[in-house]
């Protein structure tokens, strides 16, 4: 991640826009020819670049600048200054968007930490649940079928930030009444059809389902199915 070195802020391209948008800097005072050239010094101390990188600070550094001019010059046109006002609430709609994921990236990692502070790395012993003889999934697992998932999803990858359609408390209950419906269902069926984003969504609601005991996965075999069904007494 590239940061910047500002007398008034210090930190990643994208949080500086997020900042600026909710008025915590003034945009007059930030020196564009200064990230630019910070920026510049940073890739020609890399051997390779990063096309994704370089790609995504074009971007923000382009809208950075037609904020500023917006702001600079304040008796544009009424067209332009509607045509720029618009835009604005459009990177503000993003930014709230992209604040989302996030929150769900700081989510997950969190639990990652917690993860390795109760298993610590090199602790060869492996902890399993046993249901009338057949183990359940691990931690070590679950995460594996879950990149495995991804991987085979084959969606290109794109750099366009949409709004979250879906909520984890609102995929939980979804879930959990489907569930309840049939018994038992397969975690392949819950994502049959859907896209990636979705198919985290409805990963984080399992395991939170699972941690708070509302269900129960079973894989009987290694890659095979994920059973989950409603916990029982």
């Amino acid at each position: 991640m590239i940061r910047l070195k500002l007398p008034n802020f210090e930190g990643p391209l994208d949080l500086l826009l997020y900042l600026i948008r909710k008025n915590e800097l003034d945009i007059k005072t930030i020196s564009l020819a200064r990230i630019t050239g910070e920026y510049l010094e940073y890739i020609t101390m890399m051997q390779t670049l990063d096309l994704n990188i370089a790609g995504e600070y074009i971007v923000m550094a382009t809208t950075l600048i037609r904020i500023k001019v917006q702001s600079l010059l304040p008796h544009y046109e009424t067209f332009e200054m509607e045509e720029q006002g618009n835009e604005a609430e459009l990177l503000v709609k993003k930014l709230k968007e992209y604040e989302k994921f996030k929150k769900l990236a700081f989510y997950l990692r969190e639990k990652e930490q917690k993860a390795i502070r109760c298993f610590p790395r090199g602790n060869v012993t492996r902890r399993e649940l046993r249901i009338n003889g057949i183990n359940v999934l691990t931690y070590d697992e679950i995460n594996n079928i879950l990149s495995e998932i991804l991987k085979n999803t084959r969606i290109k990858p794109t750099y366009t930030l949409k709004k979250i359609r879906f909520d984890i408390e609102q995929k939980m209950e979804y879930i959990l009444k489907k569930i309840q419906q049939v018994k038992t269902a397969y975690f392949d069926e819950l994502i049959e059809g859907i896209d990636t984003e979705e198919i985290i969504i409805t990963f984080i609601a399992v395991l939170e389902l699972v941690r708070m005991q509302s269900v129960n996965l079973l894989q009987r075999k290694r890659f095979g199915r994920i059973k989950v069904y409603v916990k029982t007494d």
